[in-house]
Protein backbone atom coordinates (compact mmCIF):
# COMPACT_ATOMS: atom_id res chain seq x y z
CA UNK A 1 0.00 0.00 0.00
CA UNK A 2 3.05 2.22 0.85
CA UNK A 3 3.78 1.85 -2.25
CA UNK A 4 0.95 2.73 -4.72
CA UNK A 5 0.54 5.95 -2.46
CA UNK A 6 4.12 6.69 -3.67
CA UNK A 7 4.03 5.97 -7.04
CA UNK A 8 0.37 7.24 -7.61
CA UNK A 9 0.84 10.42 -5.93
CA UNK A 10 4.13 11.72 -6.18
CA UNK A 11 3.24 15.06 -4.47
CA UNK A 12 1.82 13.82 -1.64
CA UNK A 13 5.04 11.29 -1.19
CA UNK A 14 7.21 14.77 -1.74
CA UNK A 15 5.27 15.76 1.29
CA UNK A 16 5.56 12.68 3.14
CA UNK A 17 9.79 12.95 2.73
CA UNK A 18 10.03 16.69 3.16
CA UNK A 19 7.15 17.81 6.24
CA UNK A 20 7.32 16.36 10.01
CA UNK A 21 4.46 14.43 11.06
CA UNK A 22 3.06 16.12 14.12
CA UNK A 23 0.56 14.33 16.42
CA UNK A 24 1.30 11.20 14.77
CA UNK A 25 -1.97 8.41 15.31
CA UNK A 26 -1.54 5.02 16.41
CA UNK A 27 -3.60 2.20 14.96
CA UNK A 28 -5.63 -0.12 17.69
CA UNK A 29 -8.84 -2.42 17.58
CA UNK A 30 -11.76 -1.41 19.42
CA UNK A 31 -14.19 -3.63 21.55
CA UNK A 32 -15.78 -4.97 18.55
CA UNK A 33 -12.24 -5.57 17.02
CA UNK A 34 -12.40 -3.47 14.29
CA UNK A 35 -9.11 -0.95 13.27
CA UNK A 36 -9.37 2.68 14.29
CA UNK A 37 -6.51 5.28 15.35
CA UNK A 38 -6.22 7.76 18.16
CA UNK A 39 -3.77 10.27 19.08
CA UNK A 40 -3.52 13.13 21.36
CA UNK A 41 -3.26 16.37 20.38
CA UNK A 42 -3.48 19.72 22.66
CA UNK A 43 -4.88 17.40 25.75
CA UNK A 44 -7.67 15.86 23.55
CA UNK A 45 -8.12 12.14 22.74
CA UNK A 46 -8.52 12.24 18.52
CA UNK A 47 -10.42 9.17 16.82
CA UNK A 48 -10.32 8.77 13.34
CA UNK A 49 -14.06 6.81 13.73
CA UNK A 50 -16.47 6.97 16.18
CA UNK A 51 -17.08 3.84 18.42
CA UNK A 52 -18.46 1.36 16.01
CA UNK A 53 -16.88 2.16 12.88
CA UNK A 54 -18.76 -0.41 10.31
CA UNK A 55 -22.03 1.26 12.10
CA UNK A 56 -21.07 4.82 11.18
CA UNK A 57 -20.04 3.90 7.37
CA UNK A 58 -23.22 2.16 6.54
CA UNK A 59 -24.88 4.83 8.35
CA UNK A 60 -23.20 7.29 6.34
CA UNK A 61 -23.76 5.22 3.35
CA UNK A 62 -27.80 5.54 3.58
CA UNK A 63 -27.72 9.41 3.37
CA UNK A 64 -25.95 9.54 -0.48
CA UNK A 65 -28.10 9.96 -3.40
CA UNK A 66 -25.84 8.73 -6.20
CA UNK A 67 -28.47 8.44 -8.85
CA UNK A 68 -26.37 10.43 -11.47
CA UNK A 69 -23.70 10.94 -9.61
CA UNK A 70 -20.62 10.88 -10.86
CA UNK A 71 -18.06 11.97 -8.32
CA UNK A 72 -17.79 11.57 -4.62
CA UNK A 73 -15.88 13.63 -3.07
CA UNK A 74 -14.81 12.15 0.84
CA UNK A 75 -12.96 15.18 3.34
CA UNK A 76 -10.93 13.02 5.40
CA UNK A 77 -9.17 9.46 4.49
CA UNK A 78 -9.06 7.77 7.52
CA UNK A 79 -7.94 4.37 7.31
CA UNK A 80 -9.72 4.43 3.70
CA UNK A 81 -12.83 2.24 5.07
CA UNK A 82 -15.37 4.48 3.54
CA UNK A 83 -14.27 3.43 0.03
CA UNK A 84 -15.69 -0.09 0.80
CA UNK A 85 -19.56 0.13 0.22
CA UNK A 86 -18.91 2.43 -3.26
CA UNK A 87 -16.91 -0.62 -4.57
CA UNK A 88 -20.10 -1.64 -6.75
CA UNK A 89 -21.02 2.08 -7.49
CA UNK A 90 -17.25 3.34 -8.59
CA UNK A 91 -17.31 -0.19 -11.28
CA UNK A 92 -20.94 0.54 -12.54
CA UNK A 93 -19.85 3.75 -14.73
CA UNK A 94 -16.65 4.97 -16.40
CA UNK A 95 -17.25 8.34 -15.25
CA UNK A 96 -17.72 7.18 -11.65
CA UNK A 97 -14.61 8.97 -9.43
CA UNK A 98 -13.88 9.12 -5.79
CA UNK A 99 -12.02 11.55 -4.50
CA UNK A 100 -10.47 11.93 -0.62
CA UNK A 101 -9.43 14.72 0.41
CA UNK A 102 -6.86 15.02 3.26
CA UNK A 103 -5.35 18.24 4.73
CA UNK A 104 -3.44 15.94 7.65
CA UNK A 105 -0.34 14.86 6.46
CA UNK A 106 -0.32 12.49 10.06
CA UNK A 107 -3.63 10.88 8.79
CA UNK A 108 -1.83 9.76 5.41
CA UNK A 109 0.99 8.58 7.23
CA UNK A 110 -1.71 6.62 9.55
CA UNK A 111 -3.41 5.11 6.03
CA UNK A 112 -0.22 4.06 5.10
CA UNK A 113 0.82 2.40 8.22
CA UNK A 114 -2.04 0.69 8.61
CA UNK A 115 -2.11 -0.83 5.12
CA UNK A 116 -5.98 -1.99 5.70
CA UNK A 117 -7.60 -0.47 2.91
CA UNK A 118 -7.20 -1.32 -1.18
CA UNK A 119 -8.86 1.43 -2.28
CA UNK A 120 -5.58 3.46 -3.58
CA UNK A 121 -5.15 -0.18 -5.98
CA UNK A 122 -8.55 1.28 -8.27
CA UNK A 123 -7.02 4.00 -10.25
CA UNK A 124 -10.48 5.62 -10.58
CA UNK A 125 -9.63 6.45 -6.88
CA UNK A 126 -7.98 9.34 -6.02
CA UNK A 127 -6.45 11.41 -3.40
CA UNK A 128 -5.95 15.11 -3.17
CA UNK A 129 -3.81 16.72 -0.25
CA UNK A 130 -3.97 19.80 0.77
CA UNK A 131 -0.42 21.19 1.89
CA UNK A 132 -1.62 24.27 3.16
CA UNK A 133 -4.96 25.09 5.10
CA UNK A 134 -4.93 28.99 4.53
CA UNK A 135 -5.11 28.20 0.40
CA UNK A 136 -7.68 24.98 0.72
CA UNK A 137 -9.64 27.35 -2.07
CA UNK A 138 -7.55 27.71 -4.65
CA UNK A 139 -6.23 23.94 -4.05
CA UNK A 140 -9.80 22.92 -4.42
CA UNK A 141 -10.40 25.17 -7.84
CA UNK A 142 -7.51 22.89 -9.15
CA UNK A 143 -9.14 19.85 -8.10
CA UNK A 144 -12.36 20.52 -10.18
CA UNK A 145 -10.11 21.77 -12.77
CA UNK A 146 -9.11 17.51 -12.35
CA UNK A 147 -12.13 16.52 -12.84
CA UNK A 148 -14.30 18.20 -14.71
CA UNK A 149 -17.67 17.30 -13.40
CA UNK A 150 -20.71 19.11 -11.72
CA UNK A 151 -22.60 15.69 -10.90
CA UNK A 152 -21.12 15.90 -7.49
CA UNK A 153 -21.12 14.55 -3.73
CA UNK A 154 -19.04 16.28 -1.30
CA UNK A 155 -18.83 14.21 2.00
CA UNK A 156 -17.07 14.05 5.04
CA UNK A 157 -15.66 12.26 7.46
CA UNK A 158 -18.14 11.66 10.64
CA UNK A 159 -14.78 12.89 12.44
CA UNK A 160 -14.37 15.61 10.01
CA UNK A 161 -18.05 16.95 9.46
CA UNK A 162 -17.97 19.21 12.75
CA UNK A 163 -14.96 21.59 11.47
CA UNK A 164 -16.22 25.05 10.32
CA UNK A 165 -15.02 24.65 7.06
CA UNK A 166 -16.87 22.04 5.89
CA UNK A 167 -20.04 23.79 4.29
CA UNK A 168 -17.58 25.89 2.88
CA UNK A 169 -15.47 23.12 1.32
CA UNK A 170 -19.08 21.75 -0.15
CA UNK A 171 -19.72 25.27 -1.34
CA UNK A 172 -16.72 25.95 -3.30
CA UNK A 173 -16.18 22.53 -4.55
CA UNK A 174 -20.01 23.67 -5.98
CA UNK A 175 -19.62 26.44 -6.91
CA UNK A 176 -16.27 26.01 -8.97
CA UNK A 177 -17.33 22.77 -10.48
CA UNK A 178 -20.59 24.69 -11.91
CA UNK A 179 -18.74 27.36 -13.24
CA UNK A 180 -16.36 24.78 -14.88
CA UNK A 181 -19.72 22.77 -16.30
CA UNK A 182 -20.98 26.21 -17.58
CA UNK A 183 -17.51 26.74 -19.53
CA UNK A 184 -17.69 23.31 -21.09
CA UNK A 185 -21.43 23.17 -22.27
CA UNK A 186 -20.60 26.80 -23.70
CA UNK A 187 -17.62 25.25 -25.45
CA UNK A 188 -19.19 21.64 -26.84
CA UNK A 189 -22.64 22.76 -27.32
CA UNK A 190 -22.03 25.88 -29.32
CA UNK A 191 -23.37 24.48 -32.48
CA UNK A 192 -26.85 24.51 -30.66
CA UNK A 193 -26.58 27.78 -28.83
CA UNK A 194 -25.74 28.76 -32.66
CA UNK A 195 -29.36 27.94 -33.58
CA UNK A 196 -30.54 30.58 -31.48
CA UNK A 197 -27.63 33.31 -32.41
CA UNK A 198 -28.30 32.84 -36.03
CA UNK A 199 -32.28 34.19 -36.58
CA UNK A 200 -31.78 36.84 -33.61
CA UNK A 201 -28.92 38.38 -35.47
CA UNK A 202 -30.89 38.75 -38.48
CA UNK A 203 -33.19 40.52 -35.92
CA UNK A 204 -30.81 43.37 -35.30
CA UNK A 205 -31.45 45.30 -37.65
CA UNK A 206 -35.35 46.56 -37.12
CA UNK A 207 -34.04 46.33 -33.80
CA UNK A 208 -32.80 49.34 -31.40
CA UNK A 209 -29.18 49.04 -29.66
CA UNK A 210 -30.25 48.80 -25.88
CA UNK A 211 -26.46 49.94 -25.27
CA UNK A 212 -26.80 53.12 -26.42
CA UNK A 213 -29.25 53.82 -23.27
CA UNK A 214 -25.82 54.00 -21.20
CA UNK A 215 -26.58 57.14 -18.98
CA UNK A 216 -29.71 58.36 -20.82
CA UNK A 217 -31.95 57.42 -17.79
CA UNK A 218 -29.63 59.43 -15.20
CA UNK A 219 -30.94 59.15 -11.67
CA UNK A 220 -34.42 57.72 -12.17
CA UNK A 221 -34.68 55.06 -9.71
CA UNK A 222 -35.01 51.64 -10.61
CA UNK A 223 -37.28 48.47 -9.31
CA UNK A 224 -35.42 45.60 -10.53
CA UNK A 225 -38.34 42.86 -10.14
CA UNK A 226 -37.63 39.43 -9.55
CA UNK A 227 -39.56 35.94 -9.35
CA UNK A 228 -39.46 35.16 -5.74
CA UNK A 229 -42.48 34.33 -3.39
CA UNK A 230 -42.06 37.42 -2.10
CA UNK A 231 -42.90 39.65 -4.88
CA UNK A 232 -46.24 38.54 -3.80
CA UNK A 233 -46.61 40.67 -1.06
CA UNK A 234 -45.53 43.99 -2.76
CA UNK A 235 -47.84 43.35 -5.57
CA UNK A 236 -50.38 46.62 -4.34
CA UNK A 237 -47.23 48.67 -3.52
CA UNK A 238 -46.21 48.15 -6.98
CA UNK A 239 -49.65 49.33 -8.51
CA UNK A 240 -48.62 52.60 -6.84
CA UNK A 241 -45.57 53.18 -8.37
CA UNK A 242 -46.72 54.46 -11.59
CA UNK A 243 -44.49 56.89 -13.55
CA UNK A 244 -42.07 57.30 -10.45
CA UNK A 245 -39.45 54.50 -11.12
CA UNK A 246 -38.44 52.11 -14.11
CA UNK A 247 -39.98 49.04 -13.66
CA UNK A 248 -37.31 46.17 -15.08
CA UNK A 249 -38.32 41.82 -15.29
CA UNK A 250 -36.76 39.38 -16.70
CA UNK A 251 -37.89 36.27 -17.49
CA UNK A 252 -40.31 34.75 -14.79
CA UNK A 253 -40.92 37.82 -13.36
CA UNK A 254 -42.35 39.31 -16.50
CA UNK A 255 -45.12 36.58 -15.69
CA UNK A 256 -45.72 37.08 -12.61
CA UNK A 257 -46.00 41.04 -12.89
CA UNK A 258 -48.35 40.87 -15.22
CA UNK A 259 -50.67 38.15 -13.57
CA UNK A 260 -51.24 40.11 -10.53
CA UNK A 261 -51.64 43.04 -13.06
CA UNK A 262 -48.61 45.26 -12.88
CA UNK A 263 -47.39 46.46 -16.32
CA UNK A 264 -43.65 47.05 -15.93
CA UNK A 265 -41.76 49.19 -18.40
CA UNK A 266 -38.77 47.48 -19.61
CA UNK A 267 -38.54 43.60 -20.04
CA UNK A 268 -35.66 41.41 -20.28
CA UNK A 269 -35.02 38.23 -22.02
CA UNK A 270 -31.75 35.99 -22.47
CA UNK A 271 -32.41 31.74 -21.55
CA UNK A 272 -31.40 29.94 -24.92
CA UNK A 273 -33.92 27.34 -23.06
CA UNK A 274 -37.42 26.49 -24.38
CA UNK A 275 -38.21 26.99 -20.96
CA UNK A 276 -37.77 30.34 -21.38
CA UNK A 277 -40.91 30.14 -23.78
CA UNK A 278 -42.77 28.22 -21.42
CA UNK A 279 -42.64 30.83 -18.72
CA UNK A 280 -43.18 34.19 -21.05
CA UNK A 281 -46.22 32.58 -22.98
CA UNK A 282 -48.35 33.42 -19.80
CA UNK A 283 -47.16 36.94 -19.85
CA UNK A 284 -49.33 39.59 -20.76
CA UNK A 285 -46.67 42.59 -21.49
CA UNK A 286 -47.14 42.28 -25.16
CA UNK A 287 -46.12 45.73 -26.07
CA UNK A 288 -43.66 46.79 -23.61
CA UNK A 289 -39.76 47.44 -24.89
CA UNK A 290 -38.00 43.63 -24.63
CA UNK A 291 -33.93 44.14 -24.18
CA UNK A 292 -32.84 40.45 -25.54
CA UNK A 293 -29.85 38.95 -25.92
CA UNK A 294 -28.80 36.96 -29.48
CA UNK A 295 -28.57 33.19 -27.05
CA UNK A 296 -32.56 33.69 -26.20
CA UNK A 297 -35.10 30.80 -27.43
CA UNK A 298 -36.10 31.85 -30.79
CA UNK A 299 -39.69 30.84 -30.07
CA UNK A 300 -40.08 33.62 -27.74
CA UNK A 301 -40.33 36.24 -30.41
CA UNK A 302 -43.27 35.41 -31.41
CA UNK A 303 -44.65 36.62 -27.51
CA UNK A 304 -44.43 40.14 -28.04
CA UNK A 305 -45.18 43.46 -30.33
CA UNK A 306 -43.32 46.09 -28.83
CA UNK A 307 -39.95 47.36 -29.63
CA UNK A 308 -36.92 44.60 -29.63
CA UNK A 309 -33.54 45.94 -27.93
CA UNK A 310 -30.49 44.09 -28.63
CA UNK A 311 -28.35 43.98 -25.72
CA UNK A 312 -24.29 43.34 -26.56
CA UNK A 313 -23.35 41.62 -23.31
CA UNK A 314 -20.93 38.09 -23.07
CA UNK A 315 -23.88 36.18 -23.41
CA UNK A 316 -23.35 35.55 -27.07
CA UNK A 317 -19.37 34.38 -26.42
CA UNK A 318 -17.29 34.57 -29.61
CA UNK A 319 -19.63 33.90 -32.18
CA UNK A 320 -21.35 37.08 -31.30
CA UNK A 321 -17.92 39.61 -30.50
CA UNK A 322 -17.73 38.16 -34.23
CA UNK A 323 -20.30 39.83 -36.07
CA UNK A 324 -19.69 43.05 -33.35
CA UNK A 325 -16.29 43.40 -35.09
CA UNK A 326 -17.52 43.08 -38.50
CA UNK A 327 -20.58 45.92 -37.93
CA UNK A 328 -17.64 47.97 -36.15
CA UNK A 329 -19.58 48.07 -32.88
CA UNK A 330 -17.70 51.05 -30.93
CA UNK A 331 -20.15 50.46 -27.56
CA UNK A 332 -18.57 48.44 -24.70
CA UNK A 333 -20.59 45.26 -23.45
CA UNK A 334 -22.95 45.85 -20.96
CA UNK A 335 -22.18 42.91 -18.39
CA UNK A 336 -18.34 41.64 -18.62
CA UNK A 337 -17.59 43.41 -14.86
CA UNK A 338 -20.32 41.33 -13.67
CA UNK A 339 -17.91 38.72 -12.89
CA UNK A 340 -18.04 34.61 -13.97
CA UNK A 341 -20.81 33.53 -11.73
CA UNK A 342 -23.15 36.32 -13.62
CA UNK A 343 -25.59 33.79 -15.44
CA UNK A 344 -28.67 35.27 -14.73
CA UNK A 345 -30.92 37.53 -16.22
CA UNK A 346 -31.01 38.64 -13.15
CA UNK A 347 -27.79 39.97 -12.94
CA UNK A 348 -27.40 41.38 -16.28
CA UNK A 349 -30.41 43.13 -15.63
CA UNK A 350 -28.63 44.98 -12.62
CA UNK A 351 -25.66 46.20 -14.93
CA UNK A 352 -27.89 47.45 -17.66
CA UNK A 353 -30.05 49.45 -14.83
CA UNK A 354 -26.80 50.67 -13.73
CA UNK A 355 -25.37 51.63 -17.34
CA UNK A 356 -28.50 53.34 -18.24
CA UNK A 357 -27.62 55.55 -14.89
CA UNK A 358 -30.64 54.82 -13.04
CA UNK A 359 -30.31 55.43 -9.37
CA UNK A 360 -30.88 54.23 -7.02
CA UNK A 361 -32.11 49.93 -7.62
CA UNK A 362 -34.50 48.52 -6.10
CA UNK A 363 -34.50 44.89 -5.53
CA UNK A 364 -38.19 43.94 -5.28
CA UNK A 365 -38.77 39.67 -5.46
CA UNK A 366 -35.14 38.97 -5.42
CA UNK A 367 -35.53 36.12 -2.70
CA UNK A 368 -32.77 33.78 -4.29
CA UNK A 369 -34.26 31.38 -1.73
CA UNK A 370 -37.36 29.56 -0.68
CA UNK A 371 -38.78 31.81 1.17
CA UNK A 372 -41.93 29.69 3.09
CA UNK A 373 -40.62 26.74 1.16
CA UNK A 374 -41.75 28.19 -2.29
CA UNK A 375 -39.82 28.89 -5.10
CA UNK A 376 -41.54 31.41 -7.53
CA UNK A 377 -44.22 34.31 -6.93
CA UNK A 378 -47.83 33.58 -7.72
CA UNK A 379 -48.56 33.30 -11.47
CA UNK A 380 -45.01 31.68 -11.88
CA UNK A 381 -45.34 28.31 -14.00
CA UNK A 382 -43.27 26.07 -11.71
CA UNK A 383 -41.34 23.22 -13.63
CA UNK A 384 -41.25 19.93 -11.33
CA UNK A 385 -37.91 19.66 -10.89
CA UNK A 386 -37.82 23.37 -9.14
CA UNK A 387 -39.55 22.02 -6.21
CA UNK A 388 -37.85 21.90 -3.22
CA UNK A 389 -38.65 17.92 -2.92
CA UNK A 390 -37.27 17.35 -5.66
CA UNK A 391 -34.18 19.30 -5.41
CA UNK A 392 -33.12 17.28 -2.33
CA UNK A 393 -31.48 14.49 -4.76
CA UNK A 394 -30.42 16.77 -7.06
CA UNK A 395 -26.93 15.84 -8.34
CA UNK A 396 -26.26 19.10 -10.12
CA UNK A 397 -23.79 20.95 -8.52
CA UNK A 398 -25.76 24.42 -9.33
CA UNK A 399 -28.71 23.25 -8.41
CA UNK A 400 -28.37 21.43 -5.12
CA UNK A 401 -29.20 22.68 -1.90
CA UNK A 402 -27.72 24.89 0.94
CA UNK A 403 -29.09 25.52 4.25
CA UNK A 404 -28.67 29.30 5.20
CA UNK A 405 -30.09 32.33 7.56
CA UNK A 406 -32.35 34.21 5.79
CA UNK A 407 -32.34 37.99 6.13
CA UNK A 408 -34.31 37.52 9.55
CA UNK A 409 -31.76 34.88 10.62
CA UNK A 410 -33.91 32.10 10.26
CA UNK A 411 -32.87 29.04 8.65
CA UNK A 412 -33.87 28.51 5.15
CA UNK A 413 -33.08 26.64 1.58
CA UNK A 414 -31.31 28.53 -0.74
CA UNK A 415 -29.48 26.85 -4.11
CA UNK A 416 -25.66 27.08 -5.16
CA UNK A 417 -26.91 29.30 -8.62
CA UNK A 418 -28.95 31.41 -5.97
CA UNK A 419 -26.42 32.07 -3.54
CA UNK A 420 -23.70 32.68 -6.13
CA UNK A 421 -25.77 35.40 -8.04
CA UNK A 422 -26.81 37.01 -4.74
CA UNK A 423 -22.86 37.45 -4.25
CA UNK A 424 -22.34 38.74 -7.93
CA UNK A 425 -25.12 41.71 -7.14
CA UNK A 426 -22.69 42.60 -3.40
CA UNK A 427 -19.69 42.61 -5.61
CA UNK A 428 -21.25 44.79 -8.09
CA UNK A 429 -22.66 47.14 -5.44
CA UNK A 430 -19.52 47.70 -3.62
CA UNK A 431 -17.36 48.52 -7.33
CA UNK A 432 -20.35 50.70 -7.65
CA UNK A 433 -20.54 53.05 -4.75
CA UNK A 434 -22.10 56.32 -7.19
CA UNK A 435 -25.29 53.97 -7.20
CA UNK A 436 -27.59 53.40 -4.47
CA UNK A 437 -28.55 49.70 -3.53
CA UNK A 438 -31.44 49.08 -1.56
CA UNK A 439 -33.29 45.57 -1.17
CA UNK A 440 -37.07 45.64 -0.55
CA UNK A 441 -37.26 42.00 -0.44
CA UNK A 442 -39.00 40.88 2.55
CA UNK A 443 -37.92 37.58 2.34
CA UNK A 444 -34.92 35.37 0.89
CA UNK A 445 -31.04 35.50 1.77
CA UNK A 446 -30.48 39.13 1.41
CA UNK A 447 -27.62 40.56 -0.42
CA UNK A 448 -24.19 41.54 1.80
CA UNK A 449 -23.47 45.36 2.78
CA UNK A 450 -26.75 46.32 0.75
CA UNK A 451 -29.75 47.40 3.20
CA UNK A 452 -33.09 46.44 3.45
CA UNK A 453 -35.81 49.14 3.47
CA UNK A 454 -39.07 48.19 2.98
CA UNK A 455 -40.86 49.04 -0.76
CA UNK A 456 -43.45 51.11 0.73
CA UNK A 457 -40.79 53.67 2.43
CA UNK A 458 -38.56 53.76 -0.09
CA UNK A 459 -41.32 54.97 -2.85
CA UNK A 460 -42.05 57.60 -0.08
CA UNK A 461 -38.89 58.38 0.42
CA UNK A 462 -36.41 57.80 -2.74
CA UNK A 463 -39.31 57.93 -5.56
CA UNK A 464 -40.63 61.71 -5.72
CA UNK A 465 -40.83 62.62 -8.70
CA UNK A 466 -42.70 61.56 -11.83
CA UNK A 467 -41.30 60.95 -15.75
CA UNK A 468 -43.23 60.36 -18.69
CA UNK A 469 -41.43 56.87 -18.61
CA UNK A 470 -43.19 55.63 -21.84
CA UNK A 471 -42.36 58.75 -23.48
CA UNK A 472 -38.82 58.58 -22.88
CA UNK A 473 -38.77 54.94 -23.59
CA UNK A 474 -40.36 55.53 -26.81
CA UNK A 475 -37.86 58.34 -27.84
CA UNK A 476 -34.95 56.33 -26.75
CA UNK A 477 -35.94 53.50 -28.65
CA UNK A 478 -36.70 55.23 -31.73
CA UNK A 479 -33.28 57.71 -31.37
CA UNK A 480 -31.28 54.62 -31.23
CA UNK A 481 -32.21 52.31 -33.75
CA UNK A 482 -29.94 50.73 -36.09
CA UNK A 483 -29.58 52.95 -39.04
CA UNK A 484 -26.46 52.14 -40.15
CA UNK A 485 -26.80 48.32 -40.30
CA UNK A 486 -29.26 46.19 -42.67
CA UNK A 487 -30.14 42.27 -43.16
CA UNK A 488 -28.22 42.53 -46.40
CA UNK A 489 -24.91 43.36 -44.21
CA UNK A 490 -25.58 40.71 -41.45
CA UNK A 491 -26.50 37.90 -44.58
CA UNK A 492 -23.22 38.51 -46.35
CA UNK A 493 -20.94 38.14 -43.12
CA UNK A 494 -22.96 34.75 -42.42
CA UNK A 495 -21.99 33.95 -46.57
CA UNK A 496 -18.27 35.09 -45.34
CA UNK A 497 -18.29 32.39 -41.93
CA UNK A 498 -20.12 29.61 -44.40
CA UNK A 499 -17.34 29.56 -47.09
CA UNK A 500 -15.04 30.22 -44.20
CA UNK A 501 -16.68 26.59 -42.53
CA UNK A 502 -16.38 24.96 -46.31
CA UNK A 503 -12.90 25.24 -46.47
CA UNK A 504 -12.16 24.44 -43.01
CA UNK A 505 -14.14 21.48 -43.62
CA UNK A 506 -11.56 20.45 -47.28
CA UNK A 507 -8.71 20.95 -44.47
CA UNK A 508 -10.03 18.87 -41.91
CA UNK A 509 -10.84 16.28 -45.01
CA UNK A 510 -7.03 16.76 -45.72
CA UNK A 511 -5.64 16.13 -42.35
CA UNK A 512 -7.46 12.85 -41.85
CA UNK A 513 -5.60 11.28 -44.60
CA UNK A 514 -2.91 13.22 -45.15
CA UNK A 515 0.13 11.65 -43.10
CA UNK A 516 2.95 14.26 -43.76
CA UNK A 517 4.05 15.85 -40.38
CA UNK A 518 4.99 18.99 -42.30
CA UNK A 519 1.83 19.14 -44.57
CA UNK A 520 -0.40 18.50 -41.55
CA UNK A 521 1.37 21.48 -39.74
CA UNK A 522 0.76 23.43 -42.32
CA UNK A 523 -2.71 22.19 -42.62
CA UNK A 524 -3.28 23.25 -38.90
CA UNK A 525 -2.28 26.65 -40.00
CA UNK A 526 -4.25 27.36 -42.34
CA UNK A 527 -7.12 25.96 -40.52
CA UNK A 528 -6.43 28.16 -37.29
CA UNK A 529 -6.25 31.55 -39.53
CA UNK A 530 -9.80 30.76 -41.39
CA UNK A 531 -12.29 33.59 -40.19
CA UNK A 532 -14.37 30.77 -38.56
CA UNK A 533 -11.83 29.82 -36.34
CA UNK A 534 -11.58 32.35 -33.79
CA UNK A 535 -15.90 32.41 -33.74
CA UNK A 536 -16.46 29.04 -33.35
CA UNK A 537 -13.48 26.92 -31.97
CA UNK A 538 -12.34 27.89 -29.25
CA UNK A 539 -11.41 25.37 -26.69
CA UNK A 540 -11.74 22.33 -29.28
CA UNK A 541 -8.55 20.08 -29.92
CA UNK A 542 -10.67 17.20 -31.43
CA UNK A 543 -9.68 16.50 -35.56
CA UNK A 544 -13.41 14.25 -34.92
CA UNK A 545 -15.29 17.11 -32.44
CA UNK A 546 -14.33 19.89 -35.19
CA UNK A 547 -15.79 17.68 -37.91
CA UNK A 548 -19.00 17.56 -36.50
CA UNK A 549 -19.24 20.81 -35.43
CA UNK A 550 -18.41 22.57 -38.74
CA UNK A 551 -21.29 20.48 -40.43
CA UNK A 552 -23.61 21.16 -37.52
CA UNK A 553 -23.21 25.35 -38.18
CA UNK A 554 -23.08 24.65 -42.39
CA UNK A 555 -26.68 22.99 -41.77
CA UNK A 556 -27.45 25.98 -39.77
CA UNK A 557 -26.45 28.35 -41.62
CA UNK A 558 -28.12 26.67 -45.12
CA UNK A 559 -31.74 27.23 -43.47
Amino acid sequence: MKKSIHERFPAVALSLSLLPIKHPYEIFRDKRGHFNAKRKKRGKVQYLYGEDSQEEIENWFKTLQLEKVEIVYIYGLALGFYFEPLKAWIEKEPRHRIVFIEDDLAVIDAFIKADLSPCFDNPKVHLHFISEASKWKESLEILVSSFPSDLLIFTPLKAYSSQKKVEAMRLCLQRRASLMDVLFTEVMYAPFLFKNLHPHFKKIPESFFANRWRGRFENIPAIICGAGPSLSKEIETLKQVGDRALLFAGGSALTALTFQQVMPHIGIAIDPSSTEYDRLKESTAFEIPLIFAPRLFPKVEGLFNGPWGYLHSDTGGKIEYGLVRKLQLKETPIGPDLGCEALSVMTLSVALACAMGCNPIIFVGVDLAFTDNQSYALGVVEDVSSCLDTLKKEPKAIDQLVKLKDRKGKPIYTLVKWIMESETISRYAKVHPETQFINSTEGGIGFSDIEYRPLAEVIESDCTLFYNLQGLLHAESEENRWTHCRVEEIEAWFNEVKQSLERMHALIEEMLINTSEGRQALLELDFQEELAFDCFFQGITSIEQYKTMIKSYLETLSK
